[in-house]
């Protein structure tokens, strides 16, 4: 006697994302689009991050990122709303070393 999978009993194909799925891989992206942002300026104040945002994501939304990556360690919020990253340091490239190998022992 065939079972059916979960997937089929919620009425979608199998190997098909459901919306929750979809929903929180979104979110996923959201959040690692602007964690990146802020490590790769260092330090940038709020207000301007998200007016570069507003038009795509709302405030409520906004906020409750920059909460997720405080809470996760990676962004610091300073009283004066600045973002700084204190997240790990992203290595450079192999070819980016050799260059900065080079210009050292210059």
């Amino acid at each position: 006697m065939k079972t059916n999978s979960n997937e089929e009993r919620q009425g979608r194909p199998p190997g098909r994302p459901s919306d929750f799925d979809t929903r929180v891989e979104g979110s996923l992206r959201v959040v690692l689009a602007i964690a990146q942002a802020i490590e790769e300026l260092g330090t940038v104040p709020s207000g301007h991050l998200y007016a570069r945002l507003m038009g795509h994501l709302g405030i409520d939304a906004y906020q409750s990122v920059i909460a997720t990556l405080v809470h996760a360690g990676l962004v610091r919020q300073h009283a004066n709303h600045l973002l700084e990253w204190v997240g790990p340091k992203r290595t450079t490239t192999g070819s980016q070393e050799t260059n900065n190998q080079k210009e050292k022992r210059q």
